[in-house]
């Protein structure tokens, strides 16, 4: 039994039995599935907006269905693409690709690269050398400025600096809260 919920909580939990999870999770006699489908069919180029469903859901109800309603959770249609098209529409839903293709391109290519180069890498070639920094070469510039060729290691002394400014911070910290135990 539950003991510390909220006196809905305690109302929708009593209701749950194995031919109702069975129902729900097989999704048979369920409605959300074709009012959210009847939605999108009105609501086609940009749908209801967000989290429009919820509030659109009960106008595209029939009798029975609205008898038989889920007070408590009621909205949740057990599918991430219909909902979203039919709050967003085609042109939302074309978006979120479009945003899902420029974030999984790139892996793409390179799973594709990894591919070639596992299957095709011919046996007798040796692997290529690993690139290794070559030392820094002096120039003067136009102004008599005085310039270093690898830029890398600046990079890396700066970003070695970062660091160890954190770490030598986080140790004072740490001092700090082990004096105070101490009192």
């Amino acid at each position: 039994a539950v003991t510390f919920a909220p006196s809905d909580l305690k109302t929708e939990a009593s209701t749950i039995t194995t031919d109702a999870v069975f129902q729900r999770v097989g999704g048979k006699g369920q409605y959300h599935q074709r009012v959210a489908t009847a939605i999108l069919k009105d609501h086609l180029a940009f749908g209801v907006g967000g989290w429009g469903y919820k509030h659109f859901c009960q106008s595209y109800m029939t009798e029975s269905e609205l008898k038989h309603i889920q007070m408590v959770g009621g909205v949740n249609v057990h599918d991430d693409y219909i909902p979203f098209s039919c709050e967003h529409g085609l042109v939302g839903a074309a978006l979120l690709l479009g945003v899902l293709g420029l974030l999984l391109w790139p892996i793409g290519r390179a799973w594709k690269r990894f591919y070639n180069w596992a299957l095709f890498a011919p046996a007798d070639k040796a692997p290529a050398k690993p690139v290794v920094n070559k030392p820094a070469t002096v120039k003067k510039g136009g102004s008599g400025v005085v310039k270093t060729g690898d830029t890398n290691s600046v990079g890396a002394v700066v970003a070695l600096g970062a660091i160890g400014a954190v770490v030598a911070a986080a140790a004072v910290v740490m001092k700090r809260d082990e004096k105070k135990e101490e009192k």
